[in-house]
């Protein structure tokens, strides 16, 4: 039992969550300035070598609690020995700093905030866990909790202007059994880290034009979804999955869009197939595009759904997973 208090212990001190912030100036005058999670550019901690050799590596270092502000530049540049670049390093640092300073001191009562009060543990259900089947996921669980949200999920509810289920979709996105590749497009896309024409065409390289149909934008959505190329094979496509949901979740795909461009996240650990077909659908759509845009060479839709299908079987074969591939 000692053992697991002490692991629980050393984790929450990694954690830097077994004392509850309580705002006052001590607590913060100890605080690392550079690898911090809170002192951060472009949400990146920052890290100085002129200021740590320079023995400049905690708040109070570098901050007056009295005036509330940083100390003078002049201090800061008898404290500094390598010189080299300090100023936009300096600059830099009152920036965060001040930023991190205000945002502690107004934080509100109600925000979470972790505290060791017992040796006990429970999940997030409430349901206690026992010291002899604890795991380290056990404790990621219930402490790594994720309290913003990405830059590509808000992306995509201001598209669709609503609000999703995220863990649920990207649960849905590990528990397929599409291919590595159909996944890491899928990520890749939920993320909007694909190089569409459209976003080429922000930094110069394209005119942003759909290279399938030349009518419109190539945004994600367009992609692979309204372009005329990619509903032909939609069209094949869906009535399976219509067919694969009602036999199994007895649940009917309501939008269709939505389903095809982030997965279907009804229930994860059931949606396995479904979510295979739609990863591998995307996949081909990507793939024909490339080879239409690189290659000139053009794949008609009954040789994609055809490779679609093999894909998935393919796939449901290989995890030997009998009773998802006699669904199919």
């Amino acid at each position: 039992m000692f053992f697991y208090d002490k692991l629980i212990t050393d984790w929450m001190k990694f954690r830097k969550t077994v004392q509850t912030f309580t705002g006052d100036p001590i607590s913060l005058a100890d605080n690392t300035l550079f690898g911090n999670c809170h002192v951060t550019i472009n949400n990146k901690p920052l890290f100085f070598e002129s200021f740590t050799k320079s023995n400049v590596i905690k708040v109070d270092d570098i901050w007056d609690f009295k005036r509330n502000a940083c100390i003078p530049d002049n201090e800061i540049f008898q404290k500094i020995k390598f010189k080299r670049n300090w100023i936009c390093e300096w600059s830099s640092l009152k920036a965060c700093v001040s930023k991190y300073i205000n945002d502690k001191t107004n934080e509100t009562v109600h925000k979470q905030k972790f505290k060791l009060k017992s040796n006990k543990l429970f999940d997030l259900k409430g349901k206690l866990i026992q010291h002899t089947k604890l795991k380290m996921r056990d404790i990621v669980e219930v402490y790594n909790v994720k309290t913003t949200k990405l830059n590509g999920e808000n992306k995509w509810e201001n598209i669709f202007e609503k609000q999703f289920h995220w863990n649920k979709i990207w649960q849905s996105l590990g528990k397929s059994k599409a291919s590595l590749k159909a996944k890491q497009l899928h990520w890749k896309s939920l993320h909007h880290a694909i190089f569409t024409e459209h976003k080429l065409s922000l930094i110069g390289y394209s005119n942003g034009m759909c290279v399938l149909c030349t009518k419109q934008r190539e945004t994600l959505q367009h992609l692979f979804w309204e372009c005329s190329y990619a509903q032909a094979i939609w069209e094949s496509i869906l009535p399976i999955l219509d067919k694969v949901a009602i036999n199994t979740l007895e649940y009917e795909i309501e939008n269709p869009k939505i389903c095809c461009l982030l997965g279907l996240y009804f229930k994860p650990s059931i949606c396995k197939i479904i979510n295979t077909i739609i990863l591998e659908a995307k996949w081909f759509i990507w793939k024909s595009r490339n080879i239409y845009k690189y290659e000139k060479r053009y794949m008609n839709k009954k040789h994609i759904i055809a490779c679609i299908k093999t894909s998935v079987k393919d796939q449901l074969k290989s995890h030997c997973d009998q009773f998802l591939l006699d669904l199919f």
